[in-house]
């Protein structure tokens, strides 16, 4: 057998995972100690959300902050009881049965918000102590015991938000300011300074856009704020961009498609906004104090081949996705009724092969 026909098969199987979109929306709820979950369906994101976890898998008493480290797995701080949970991706499906991942005795005070870093260090605002931990990673694991990244100028630090440059974002609520820990030759700085104050009111959380605009929800202002990624810089005075249709406004997220999510703390709902502010209404109803909210990052789908005599047996797992075929790297179309596993037989032209997503 020609082996010079097999190499680009082996080559693109392996070195080409794809990408599904971020879809499905998980919302910390206080009031019902609970994670809700609005599943992506059919096109759309579900309105209808369903407990995916409480206190009967987890040990969750306040959830706030809720963040997802690139492998997917998922952690969510709990006020009450200082501890931040642990729900492990397994092979691509996220356990609804979480474990303590930390606790106070690795520096945790009161834990509001959550955010990992480009290098997947997990930090954590603590509203009590004013403090901000950090849970280091190395070798893509994360270390359980927490050190102090910084604990001076902070006012009730709620939200956290990493930008395209790796600076860390801070929300006080106590000060009604938003703290800024510079990033310089990856390198963050423990001495945050002040980027904001003015016409901020008790904010909580904090977001990024795609084009590196930072929002911020003014909690009993009940007003979102924009600051404009301009010249290479973050614009430091900032707009409201939403000033009515809020109640209490806490978390903000942003979906795949750029569309801004925000919880209503005070009567439990979430409404949606254009990233420039435009309402396009209700989005949905939690029964009891959500809190933050986070999208589930998308993860990579690899293509797996294995030869069988003059056969390629291609396998991947999730039904997100489509496999295609071509004769060239940049000419791909749909395989019909391609089911897995998939058998090619060896003959004719050298096809290439990959996954694509059949999300929109």
């Amino acid at each position: 057998m020609n082996t010079s026909k097999i190499l680009p098969l082996l080559t693109l199987a392996f070195l080409l995972p794809m990408v599904a979109p971020a879809q499905n929306l998980f919302v910390a709820s206080r009031g019902s100690n609970a994670i809700v979950k609005f599943t992506y369906s059919g096109g759309a994101l579900n309105t209808n959300g369903a407990v995916f976890a409480d206190t009967n898998s987890a040990a969750l008493d306040g959830p706030y902050g809720i963040a997802f480290d690139n492998s997917g797995n998922l952690y969510v701080a709990s006020l009450f009881n200082n501890t931040i949970t642990l729900f492990p991706n397994n092979a691509g499906t996220l356990s609804p049965t979480g474990t303590v991942f930390a606790d106070a005795s690795s520096g945790l005070n009161y834990p509001f918000g959550l955010a990992f870093d480009g290098s997947g260090n997990l930090y954590a605002a603590n509203y009590i102590g004013n403090t901000i931990v950090e849970f280091a990673s190395s070798g893509g694991v994360l270390n359980p015991s927490g050190t102090v990244f910084a604990n001076t100028g902070l006012s009730s630090p709620t939200g956290l938000a990493f930008d395209g440059g790796g600076n860390l974002y801070v929300a006080n609520a106590g000060s009604s300011t938003i703290d800024v820990f510079t990033n310089r030759s990856g390198i963050l700085n423990t001495n945050g300074i002040i980027f904001a104050s003015a016409n901020l009111n008790s904010p909580y959380g904090l977001a990024f856009d795609g084009s590196n605009n930072l929002y911020a929800a003014n909690f009993t202002g009940n007003t979102i704020r924009k600051y404009t990624y301009s010249g290479g810089g973050l614009n430091s005075t900032g707009a409201n961009i939403v000033t009515t249709g809020l109640n209490n406004p806490a978390g903000l997220a942003f979906d795949g498609s750029g569309y801004l999510y925000v919880v209503n703390n005070l009567n439990a709902t979430i409404s949606k906004f254009t990233a420039t502010g435009v309402n396009l209404g209700h989005f949905a109803s939690l029964g009891s104090t959500p809190t933050f909210l986070a999208f589930q990052p998308p993860l990579p789908e690899m293509l797996k081949l294995q030869m069988a005599n003059t056969n390629v047996i291609l396998t991947w797992k999730s039904p997100l996705f489509t496999l295609q075929a071509g004769p060239t790297v940049t000419n791909f179309t749909d395989i019909p009724d391609a089911t897995n596993p998939y058998t090619n037989v060896l003959t004719g032209p050298q096809q290439f092969f990959r996954l694509q997503s059949n999300q929109q």
